[in-house]
């Protein structure tokens, strides 16, 4: 029996929802936490944690606002430095390379206020960026999974023993992700590099396989597997695709070199695109896809103040095809309706998986006979694993309508409908997994297949079986949800093939490719996933740091004025704490 497993989204949720203040609390510490209700603050937050937050949001009101005045000398807080690292070893982690979404967060708060983080001084700015760390803090602190330590030296958290796993998971799902992105782009500019850019025409060959390739992992959508003419909607998703492409492959080329990947924002002139075989329609409808989109992910191409002169944004490709090709792909889906669940799904696993050792199995759901005795429950697709005898049962959730980019988007969204509902079929599955009912639906689902009815009539489901919700919202991938494992497509269907390929650095901060082999474990253990992608395939990621050192030190920059002279101090905050984004 698989033991069960609890994510910290799960713990902060559960929190938040358990008492109406703390609601408020969290929604005041996410959201302008400068505007947080000090009386919540000092009600629920630990006193040393509580004061440094209401001390930033005394230097932000002061440095920001201007609404506040030091009474006894003045500081200005020059910056914040972040490192993640095994205090034991001195090993650093690089899972704060996503410490630029606090800025994206923060000007999504300051533009309400019609203020422009840019514009603020570095005073300002790292005043900003410390409260919302340490508005984050408290979060986790506040639904209990971080603990404070009595230390003299330092303010210094500490994640509890019970949550130490399920920290590790959130950190290896950024990881992840990231590493995703970079072997996304390096593969993108071999391409590119090897092709050049001038090969990359509208409708050619080369731009529209590595467009497919995009889409498919983006968007999950394979046009392979479409058994009708494409639909108009859908040529026009695929037209954005390829102009999204194209600038993608323009921004790797100009910013990158054979042995690193480093994106940037750079500037196209408007000739550079038409030359690519694109209309002018077609870059004038991009730059104006705003929709209610504010702050930095409002749109990838903006015009400057210099005629023809265009800005390109150094875009996460997930983001990039989920901003700009949102709307068209409803359109597309509207017109296949249940493709994905009927024309992809199951087609692609028959195809791509090893038929030696997986069989596939037809999905079912609850019949119109039993829906006021039995709970609603629905699968799309049942996987027997022959070498780990478990059977997978596979609910999907696809879906266009959220985009994550902070903590907070993440939080929403971990109680979204769409979710929930995936969640509750699946556990009103699990609770009756062993009925003569369900196990005359598998001898259907298995019907024509190796899988036999023998099997299935005496098997106990309830050892051996798996309940996994597939999606495509990345932020949510290799998570669990009452007991319900959550992956995103690309990864599970990566796993299930064996050919999932990692990008890393290694000690000169060189990128190259990592390929895992085939996983014979259960993939609804997400430690196992976990242990053996990095210690069993011997990759020296900087991933590998001690649980029982794992710090994360803040430097807080200053320099203080009292009786006109000038004190800069250095100051280093140790804290164990969970936050990524």
């Amino acid at each position: 029996m698989l033991q069960e497993q609890i994510d910290l989204l799960e713990i902060i949720t559960i929190k938040q929802n358990s008492n109406p203040e703390i609601n408020t609390l969290f929604k005041g510490l996410l959201y302008s936490p400068w505007q947080c209700s000090n009386k919540l603050i000092d009600k629920y937050v630990t006193k040393s944690l509580a004061k440094i937050v209401k001390r930033y949001k005394q230097s932000v009101l002061h440095f920001v606002f201007n609404t506040t005045k030091f009474n006894y000398y003045q500081t200005y807080i020059c910056g914040i430095d972040l490192v993640l690292s095994d205090s034991k070893t001195g090993e650093e982690a690089n899972f704060l390379a996503q410490l630029n979404l606090y800025k994206e967060v923060i000007s999504e708060d300051l533009e309400k206020a019609n203020l422009n983080f840019d514009e603020l001084s570095s005073q300002g700015q790292g005043t900003l960026v410390g409260l919302y760390i340490y508005a984050t803090i408290a979060v986790y602190e506040v639904a209990g999974i971080i603990q404070p330590i009595d230390n003299s030296k330092h303010f210094h958290l500490k994640i509890k023993k019970c949550y130490l796993d399920a920290y590790l998971i959130k950190q290896f799902r950024t990881f992840c992700n990231q590493y995703s992105c970079i072997s996304d782009y390096l593969t993108l500019y071999e391409l590119t590099k090897d092709l050049g850019l001038s090969q990359l025409q509208k409708n050619s060959e080369p731009l529209k396989s590595i467009t497919n390739h995009l889409v498919d992992k983006t968007l999950s959508i394979n046009i392979k597997y479409l058994d009708t003419p494409l639909s108009y909607s859908f040529q026009q998703l695929f037209n954005r695709a390829q102009l999204l492409t194209f600038l993608t492959c323009f921004l790797v080329v100009h910013c990158s070199t054979p042995n690193k990947i480093e994106l940037k924002p750079v500037n196209i002139h408007n000739v550079e695109i038409l030359k690519a075989g694109f209309n002018q329609n077609e870059i004038d409808n991009l730059i104006a896809d705003i929709d209610n989109r504010t702050g930095f992910y409002n749109t990838v191409l903006e015009r400057t103040e210099v005629n023809d002169w265009l800005n390109l944004k150094n875009f996460n490709l997930y983001y990039m095809f989920n901003i700009h090709a949102k709307s068209l792909l409803d359109k597309a889906l509207r017109a296949h309706q249940k493709w994905f669940e009927i024309n992809y799904l199951i087609p692609y696993f028959r195809k791509e998986l090893d038929q030696e050792r997986f069989i596939i199995g037809q999905g079912f759901k609850r019949t119109n006979k039993y829906q006021n005795r039995i709970a609603n429950y629905d699968v799309d697709v049942v996987i027997y694993d022959k070498k780990t005898d478990l059977i997978y049962f596979c609910q999907l959730k696809h879906t266009v309508n959220f985009l994550t980019t902070n903590f907070r988007n993440e939080l929403n969204t971990f109680s979204s409908e769409i979710l929930e509902k995936g969640v509750n079929q699946l556990t009103a599955l699990r609770k009756i997994i062993n009925d003569d009912l369900i196990k005359q639906q598998l001898i259907t689902a298995f019907q024509n297949t190796p899988l036999t009815k023998s099997y299935i009539r005496k098997n106990d489901f309830s050892k051996n079986s798996r309940f996994i919700l597939i999606h495509n919202m990345q932020d949510f991938d290799l998570c669990t949800k009452n007991s319900i494992t959550l992956y995103e497509w690309n990864t599970l269907r990566n796993l299930l093939k064996g050919s999932c390929i990692f990008t890393k650095i290694d000690k000169d901060h060189y990128y190259r490719g990592e390929k895992i082999k085939e996983l014979s474990i259960d993939l609804a253990d997400l430690n196992a996933v976990k242990e053996h992608s990095y210690m069993n395939n011997n990759i020296n990621s900087s991933f590998k740091i001690s649980k029982e050192y794992l710090e994360l030190s803040i430097y807080s920059h200053s320099q203080t004025v009292i009786f006109n002279k000038i004190i800069i101090n250095n100051i280093k905050l140790d804290c164990i704490a969970p936050y990524f984004n």
